[in-house]
């Protein structure tokens, strides 16, 4: 497999910080201003300065975070925390309240989440007013390790007398495909090359292969209802994790596939066997990024290795077509790993006020989960056996 570095964070999102400090430094003060938005139709008028900040990563965009609060935000009162420079938006933080926590816009469908900012003072007015605020808790899922937007909410969040804790969250696969498509296949072990060799041809003597690599999408709705069908037919239907088994999960995924293919950024791969689709991959394409969004095979032709099959096909699309990575997304896994070529490490954060309740629940996460997590997962493996 590809030689993988799993704890290198993005290029853009490690030196974002940098350079918007040396941005700020160039520039002639301005006074900063903050704003608080509790109102989606004021966060949508804020739409392009913030995808202006937010750069590459679609998940920091005003798109995906608008179709996340919509869906997951019932019950919660809107937070975005912005700050102004002058006329121009400087800084931004989507939050949400709920119950006495404050918490970002980010669940399991996101890979990445943190502030979006223009200058270092633009990120220090946002967080002032969150630091300050009444809750007593504050949840951030998703943050880049080792990313300086992080570093900088942690150590606020500690200057000021909360209890911080943070641990690993996920790992989350990138491959580079902005090289050729040979080079890449070499890279790839000689036992690996041979059997996808050898799945191809099985595959072929069962009937006609059909090849669809990284396509725009035409016409949304049959294109959902086939792929989230195939979902549901395999182990997140049985599991309860496919599109279709959650009402909100449905909600979310038909918005930000609705909100993409309005915006000419939806691709669609299949490979398909006389005619049945067997395996398919939904993704979004932005901003040079592959975002591998949602993808299912046909359990039944797994001796195939359909998904495998599928996914060279799109790498060597992607090659040719000049796209520089694949969000593959996390949780890593086997399949995952053996195309990556790095990952990123993402943390959760929780934090506490110095209050009776709020200290016992960082005493339970700082001591108690570290001692209960071990003998509870040898407790599962006894039952297993």
């Amino acid at each position: 497999m590809p030689a993988v570095d799993r704890k290198r964070p993005s290029g853009e999102l490690a030196t974002a910080l940098q350079r918007a400090r040396t941005r700020g430094a160039s520039a002639s003060p301005r006074p900063v201003r903050q704003e608080l938005v509790i109102d989606p139709d004021r966060f949508s008028e804020l739409r392009e300065p913030w995808n202006r900040l937010a750069g590459d990563s679609m998940f920091l965009s005003w798109d995906w975070l608008d179709c996340w609060w919509r869906a997951f935000g019932e019950g919660a009162e809107m937070r975005v925390h912005v700050s102004w420079e002058g006329p121009e938006l400087a800084g931004g933080f989507a939050l949400g309240l709920r119950n006495g926590l404050l918490f970002g816009m980010a669940g399991g469908q996101t890979d990445l989440f943190r502030p979006v900012m223009r200058s270092q003072r633009g990120l220090d007015a946002l967080l002032e007013p969150i630091t300050a605020g009444p809750w007593s808790r504050i949840r951030l899922r998703k943050l880049p390790s080792g990313d300086p937007a992080t570093e900088c909410v942690e150590e606020m969040l500690r200057s000021q007398g909360w209890f911080v804790h943070r641990a690993v969250e996920e790992i989350c696969p990138i491959v580079d495909t902005s090289g050729s498509f040979d080079d890449y296949l070499r890279s790839l072990s000689r036992n690996a090359r041979k059997q996808l060799g050898r799945s191809r041809q099985r595959l072929a003597a069962e009937g006609r292969i059909e090849l669809t690599a990284v396509e725009p999408v035409r016409e949304l709705g049959p294109v959902l209802a086939e792929s989230f069908a195939l979902e549901a037919a395999g182990w997140k239907g049985r599991s309860g994790k496919a599109v279709l088994s959650d009402e909100p999960r449905r909600r979310f995924w038909d918005a930000v596939f609705a909100r993409y293919h309005r915006l000419g950024k939806l691709r669609f791969s299949g490979l398909r066997l006389d005619g049945l689709l067997i395996a398919m991959s939904l993704d979004v394409l932005h901003e040079g990024r592959l975002y591998l969004l949602k993808t299912s095979y046909d359990e039944r032709y797994s001796s195939f290795s359909p998904g495998h099959l599928l996914y060279l096909e799109m790498i060597k699309r992607s090659c040719e077509d000049g796209i520089a990575a694949h969000e593959l997304l996390g949780p890593t896994g086997p399949f995952k790993e053996r195309y990556a070529t790095e990952t990123r490490e993402t943390s959760i954060l929780r934090a506490y006020r110095r209050r009776p309740a709020s200290l016992a629940r960082y005493g339970g996460r700082r001591l108690l989960l570290p001692r209960v997590r071990p003998a509870y997962g040898r407790v599962r493996g006894l039952l297993s056996l």
